[in-house]
């Protein structure tokens, strides 16, 4: 189990320390935001909700359930919200990925209290599908958010670049004026 645990205690350091490799890109300026941060950050806060809860696990079997209990409710509410950090990086505070993490947690969430709650009810096919729907939708909205940040970088660095163009025009009798435009 601890094996287990440093593997995705590594992957989520790797995953959100990887950076894109510096190249000289002439359309990309310095207050444009940068695609690998987006994806580091959606794809780590993808990674950290599993690296937590898995650690609460070892808590919680070394005997301290208190701690493991803590650190499940933590991954549980970061896998709702931290895929979406890439999202943010760019300006983009709600997502679809996140709508659907919402639904799906919510759903979750209900179907185990029902389940708890309901000693005598035994095994309920309908409940089964209900869990796997909404685990799906987690799923599919972690997949959707790392899937789409890039696109949502790209339109921030587009709607926020600065952008002019000289233009040489011709002007009364024969004469040549120059102009700028731009677009703020």
């Amino acid at each position: 189990m601890r094996g287990v645990v440093r593997f995705i205690a590594v992957a989520v350091l790797v995953a959100l320390t990887v950076s894109r490799l510096a190249a000289a890109d002439p359309t990309q300026t310095p207050d444009d935001k940068d695609p690998g941060i987006a994806y580091a950050l959606s794809i780590g806060g993808a990674l950290a909700p599993i690296a937590i809860a898995a650690i609460s696990a070892d808590v919680s079997l070394s005997g301290n359930t208190t701690g493991g209990v803590t650190g499940l409710v933590l991954a549980g509410a970061g896998m709702i919200f931290l895929p979406s950090a890439g999202h943010w990086y760019a300006g983009r505070t709600w997502t679809w990925g996140l709508a659907m993490r919402l639904v799906g947690a919510t759903v979750l969430t209900a179907s185990i209290v029902n389940g708890i709650e309901c000693e005598d009810c035994g095994e309920h096919t309908a409940g089964k599908i209900l869990d796997v729907t909404s685990l799906a939708l987690v799923v599919g909205g972690v997949v959707y958010d790392v899937a789409t940040v890039g696109g949502v970088v790209r339109r921030w660095n587009d709607k926020h670049r600065v952008r002019s163009t000289p233009t040489v025009m011709p002007v009364g009798n024969g004469g040549w004026g120059f102009g700028v435009v731009g677009r703020f």
